[in-house]
């Protein structure tokens, strides 16, 4: 394995972690019916998803509106940093455009944070359906710049 996929501290892999976080949605979703409101939602992470594989990420978490994606687990990605920020970038435009889109009164958004740094990893699942998830204060660090 070469060096840029290590860290010399506790020889724990290297990744760059993106944290981010819809905001506005507890206010959407007291005003749409709840089916239109899970269909919206349900397009967000289909772009959410994509985009991120786009740029070479995974998704290791959805959890409500929070989203957690790794770049360069399981396997190392040359320009991990810059992808991530692509990324992000990406994302954020695209939920201005979404917003326009669909007109909506209360707009959603993304906030963001990222961080490069040696991760604990966690493997879960098994074949197909396994998710790689990352733990540490790299995560950590990328939840606070996000905050």
């Amino acid at each position: 394995m070469d060096q840029s996929s290590k860290s010399s501290h506790n020889s724990q892999p290297e990744a760059t972690v993106l944290c981010a976080e819809i905001l506005g949605l507890s206010e959407l979703s007291s005003k749409l019916a709840s089916e239109k409101f899970s269909s919206l939602m349900n397009e967000c992470f289909d772009f959410v998803i994509k985009k991120i594989e786009l740029y070479g990420g995974t998704v290791s978490n959805l959890d409500g509106e929070n989203i957690k994606a790794v770049f360069g687990i399981p396997e190392p990605l040359s320009g991990a940093p810059a992808k991530a920020v692509g990324a992000a970038i990406d994302l954020m435009e695209r939920f201005k455009t979404f917003n326009e889109v669909k007109e909506l009164s209360n707009p959603v958004y993304l906030r963001v944070g990222l961080e490069t740094g040696p991760v604990i990893v966690s493997k879960v699942g098994k074949d197909e359906h396994s998710r790689y998830n990352v733990f540490g204060e790299t995560v950590n660090t990328a939840i606070r710049i996000r905050d």
